[in-house]
């Protein structure tokens, strides 16, 4: 772990969740020590159902997740 990311002190409603983000949005990780590369923080899933995550360097997709919520 490459350090701790605070816990969200709100509970967010479904509505709230749905306004606050986006459907789809682009994270750049920063670069650490040895070309070590990670993103830390939280993603809200408002609903549940399959939820899929793409990662990408460049034009390139390196593969993806799917979240069965």
């Amino acid at each position: 772990m490459y350090g701790r990311v605070p816990t969200p002190n709100k509970h967010w409603s479904r509505q709230e969740l749905q306004k606050a983000g986006d459907l789809r949005a682009k994270l750049r990780a920063p670069k650490r020590s040895k070309g070590e590369i990670y993103y830390a923080g939280y993603m809200f899933f408002w609903a549940p159902g399959d939820w899929k995550l793409e990662a990408w360097i460049d034009n390139s997709r390196l593969g993806e997740l799917v979240l069965r919520l």
